[in-house]
């Protein structure tokens, strides 16, 4: 938009300059399209910058946004592996028990076999 604005003008001011006559009135308002060409060039340049930054901002964003969700990602898999670590303790310890109570359970059979 800024682009036809600013071509519009910069042809205002061609039309207006090839009316060169003694019109004081016409190279006014050649005068006023040129400053006004020049400013919206100058806005259409801001903006370009804008939208750079604008653009460089979003990438930002998204870098921190994808390191924050690797983090998080790491962070759940040394719990998960923490956790896993420690329900395999535990049931290596319930196994031992139960190993323990059948070894018990095994040699009270036997000593009731070898009583009678």
């Amino acid at each position: 938009m800024n682009t036809k604005l600013h071509v519009a003008l910069i042809m205002s001011m061609l039309a207006l300059a090839a009316c060169q006559g003694e019109n004081s009135t016409a190279q006014n308002a050649a005068a006023e399209a040129e400053a006004a060409a020049e400013r919206a060039a100058e806005m259409a340049t801001e903006a370009t910058e804008a939208a750079g930054e604008a653009i460089d901002h979003a990438a930002d964003a998204i870098e921190e946004g994808a390191s924050d969700a690797g983090d998080a990602m790491s962070d759940a898999a040394d719990k998960a592996q923490a956790e896993a670590a420690d329900a395999a303790s535990s049931l290596a310890d319930k196994a031992q028990d139960i190993a323990d109570k059948a070894k018990e359970t095994a040699e009270k059979a036997q000593d009731a076999v070898e009583d009678k």
